[in-house]
């Protein structure tokens, strides 16, 4: 009988304990090496270096989630990578497993891959598309009011002669702010927030959001409630006539008579944010800021509503719906019904023109800093204003400053 050679012998015992190895695993079973998979990521477009939450399962075993050595996989945006050392799992109010990561430099447009330590790779359905913003052209950013003021700004609302009213989140205050510097204390909030809506008329009265209500504020500072208690008082606006616009439980409209009416149902809206910031142009069209629904919607004097632009949450310039926002909050019209955005979560201002383009105007990631338009970083903006002659005024909230942008 012909014998076994040594390296037969040897190939056999190796062969029969890598069956044992991946049969046993280790004394609570089998390693398992499964594909991770990628449910959702938001948004779904975006610039390099911005945040982007990746949702879905088995991208670490269960058992390591809670092990800081261990829950960590690899995540690559088209084939580069994030973070060489990997982006940390956390688990989701629903059970499911989270990263919080950011695009890379150098990421360009496709899917996203996640590859465990052991070295299983799950892809993304869709592609994550990389922005390359479309900047309107002579653009500066300057600072209007710095944080030497100390003001938490969240509405901001203009008059004719250019004074500012600003509803200053943090201190829960109703501010006007003159040309030449001095700060003016129209009214304290009666709860803890100053509310967003701020908007003046053309005799410098200023409508504020306290609370649950409108506060009318005239000019010789006698203070009286406009209109009835609302559920939600968040953004307001005034047309030619003095009519009052209100976002908040949908959008409704009080004439100086104090009769209210319903332009368009909350059910519209997305919840919990609902309808932002809102505008009125000059025949009467309600511009809203749909927040969480990452829209700008159009309600015309009949009460019909239309998509004017956005999709899905991410960051894209294009018409229509093919444009995407992220959050958009602020939002303000100017005399040729060109429509500004303030993209929160995008931290940029977006420009929507009348037939419906969607570009940047100002803005590219979290930041603080001045100059032309494609350089300007905001750290969260909220409210926008315009005046007469073009000029956007930003609640830059996280930057405590009212920053103001000119378009030659």
């Amino acid at each position: 009988m012909k014998k076994m050679g040594p390296s037969f012998a040897i190939t056999c015992v190796v062969f029969i304990a890598t069956l044992f190895l991946i049969s046993c695993g280790n004394e609570n079973g089998p390693v398992p090496q499964i594909e991770p998979v990628i449910s959702e990521f938001f948004p779904y477009s975006g610039l390099i270096s911005c945040p982007v939450v990746i949702s879905g399962n088995n991208f670490v075993p269960a058992t390591d989630v809670s092990n800081p050595l261990l829950r960590y996989s690899t995540v690559k945006f088209n084939g580069t990578i994030t973070i060489p050392t990997g982006d940390y799992v956390n688990l989701g109010n629903n059970g499911e497993q989270i990263i919080n990561t950011n695009v890379p430099i150098g990421a360009t447009s496709g899917k996203i891959t996640i590859t465990t330590s052991s070295g299983i790779t799950g892809s993304s359905t869709n592609d994550f598309r990389i922005t390359v913003p479309v900047y309107e052209p002579n653009v500066t950013v300057e600072t209007a009011f710095g944080a030497a003021f100390g003001i938490t700004p969240r509405g901001v609302a203009i008059d004719a002669n250019g004074n500012l009213y600003v509803s200053d989140f943090a201190d829960h205050k109703i501010l006007k702010l003159t040309k030449d510097g001095p700060v003016t204390l129209l009214t304290t909030t009666i709860e803890n927030n100053a509310g967003f809506g701020i908007a003046v008329d053309a005799n410098d009265n200023v409508y504020a959001a306290v609370g649950h209500t409108i506060q009318k504020i005239k000019p010789d500072g006698t203070i009286t409630q406009f209109g009835p208690d609302f559920i939600f008082v968040n953004g307001l606006a005034i047309d030619a006539n003095d009519n009052v616009y209100v976002s908040g439980d949908g959008i409704r409209k009080i004439t100086q008579n104090g009769a209210v009416s319903i332009l368009a149902d909350g059910a519209w809206f997305s919840k919990p944010f609902g309808p932002q910031g809102i505008a009125v142009d000059a025949i009467g069209n309600v511009y809203v800021a749909d927040t969480g629904n990452h829209k700008i919607s159009k309600i015309t004097p009949e009460g019909f509503v239309i998509t004017v632009a956005g999709s899905t949450a991410g960051y894209w310039d294009g018409v229509g719906v093919a444009a995407q926002f992220y959050e958009p909050f602020g939002i303000a019209i100017n005399a040729t019904d060109d429509i500004y955005v303030g993209d929160s979560k995008n931290h940029v201002i977006r420009k929507i023109s009348p037939d419906g383009n969607v570009t940047t105007v100002a803005g590219t990631t979290n930041g603080d800093s001045n100059g032309p338009g494609w350089s300007a970083r905001f750290n969260i903006i909220y409210g926008l204003a315009v005046n007469a002659t073009g000029t956007i005024y930003i609640a830059d909230s996280y930057n405590f400053k009212i920053r103001k942008i000119e378009i030659k």
